[in-house]
């Protein structure tokens, strides 16, 4: 029977790895002190290997004292997705689309406490979007970051709403408004936004969703002068479709007969 052997000589390392991966969705920021309990470590050597982790640029200051993962690991996480079915199963769908919509199609996932774009399509006439490639987007802006934080467990999206709260008290005032776009969204199935994620552009977004969860979200954006009501709402038919039929060929296993004949 195979055993799991702890590999010697290199406990340096594993100090390193266990504070790193002391980061997830529940902690996307964190003190010292927590960050050492959580790896079980001296608050000494947490302070140490947090110096290197941010001479690596792979953790930074987050303010009050709390660090958090930098975009460089987000980029890990986008190589594991570039090896994923998901992101097979994605591109066909996104260009299908792209193609049928005439809109930029891109499919966001949730890092941390932000979203960012881990697929795109560009239709024959681009819309130029200005900056989305590469960036990553607080949950609380734009259809494809709301649609994921509407989806979150009940716990983890109030935690998350308190963060950006205790960082920024403006925030406060616009928590019921908030939450009752958030619950919207969770009753029609779709995010909707003008301009939020990019000047002069609508957009909107449906979820990927596979054993009852909410794993990822499909944006179709178009610049807003090009859309007038009969278009949004082909465009919200289109990516809510596209949105499905992801679920469907990551919910169930592909059949080279029925491919041919499916949509999507």
């Amino acid at each position: 029977m195979a055993t799991s052997r702890r590999t010697v000589g290199v406990e340096s390392a594993r100090k390193v790895l266990q504070l790193l991966l002391s980061f997830d969705a529940a902690r996307p920021r964190a003190a010292v002190g927590d960050l050492a309990r959580a790896a079980g470590l001296p608050l000494s050597s947490a302070y140490r290997l947090l110096a290197l982790l941010r001479e690596q640029g792979l953790v930074e200051e987050a303010g009050g004292g709390r660090y958090r993962v930098t975009p460089r690991v987000h980029a890990l996480a986008r190589a594991a997705d570039a090896a994923s079915p998901l992101m097979a199963a994605a591109q066909p769908v996104l260009a299908r689309l792209a193609a049928e919509t005439g809109a930029t199609a891109v499919l966001f996932r949730i890092f941390g406490d932000a979203a960012m774009p881990v697929a795109a399509v560009e239709p024959r006439r681009p819309a130029h979007l200005s900056g989305v490639s590469g960036r990553s987007f607080p949950l609380h802006t734009g259809a494809p970051c709301k649609l994921l934080l509407a989806a979150l467990p009940a716990t983890l999206r109030a935690a998350y709403l308190d963060r950006i709260e205790r960082a920024d008290p403006a925030q406060r005032a616009l928590r019921r408004e908030r939450e009752a776009e958030l619950a919207l969204i969770r009753q029609r199935g779709y995010a909707e936004s003008f301009g939020e994620v990019d000047p002069g552009i609508y957009a909107i977004a449906a979820p990927v969703v596979v054993r009852r969860r909410t794993i990822a979200s499909v944006w179709a954006a178009l610049p807003a002068r090009r859309v007038d009501p009969a278009r949004r709402a082909a465009l919200r038919e289109a990516t809510r479709a596209a949105g499905h039929a992801l679920s469907k060929r990551l919910s169930v296993p592909p059949d080279p007969g029925q491919a041919a004949r499916a949509r999507y």
